[in-house]
């Protein structure tokens, strides 16, 4: 059933996203389109220089790690990217029509699939000014204060001797991942603070 439910929240996410579009195509003033189009330029162009910088820098503080949505945004990515560039493939060769709006949301849609083609895993863990830090979380906990890592297959939870806590769950990780994410870890912590639980 939980699977039905990612399948379903990704073709009403990719038909809210192309709703979207047709509304913004059917606006006569041409500076909402061009506005919107350069929003999401930069937007994805962003995500895409990210991705790279990460891929091939392997920043020593930061470590990525699959998560249970990892799947559905990359699969949410590469429909919305094609289906976008599809349409705009369609209008160019079958109206020949071309405009400066045209080609920014063909460009939107190139790199909207690129986005999901090169995407990385959505769990991330950054150590930041001696600070751990949890993708989508905005308190952090000091090296210094970290009293135990647990990491689980499905949830990696952070816990400070001040009774703190960061926990990011559903998670996806293999034993190479939980054993990827603790050797990250003990680069910057004291071995006996950091578990894998089975």
């Amino acid at each position: 059933m939980d699977k039905y439910k990612e399948d379903i929240k990704a073709i009403l996410n990719i038909l809210g996203f192309v709703a979207l579009f047709c509304l913004v195509a059917l606006i006569d003033d041409p500076i909402t389109p061009v506005i919107g189009a350069i929003f999401w330029i930069s937007f994805w162009s962003y995500n895409i220089y990210d991705k790279l910088q990460y891929r091939n820098k392997q920043d020593p503080n930061e470590i990525r790690f699959p998560t249970q949505n990892d799947t559905y945004e990359k699969t949410t990515s590469i429909t919305l990217g094609s289906i976008i560039l599809l349409t705009c493939l369609l209008i160019i060769f079958l109206k020949s029509i071309f405009s400066f709006v045209l080609a920014l949301i063909l460009l939107s849609g190139v790199l909207i699939l690129i986005n999901g083609l090169i995407d990385l895993p959505k769990g991330r863990l950054k150590i930041e000014q001696f600070k751990l830090k949890l993708a989508g979380q905005e308190s952090e906990i000091s090296l210094s204060k970290v009293g135990l890592v647990e990491i689980k297959e499905d949830a990696l939870t952070i816990k400070s001797v001040d009774e703190e806590l960061l926990k990011q769950d559903k998670l996806e990780l293999s034993e190479t991942w939980q054993k990827s994410i603790a050797g990250f870890l003990e680069q910057h912590l004291s071995k006996e603070k950091v578990k894998i639980i089975k």
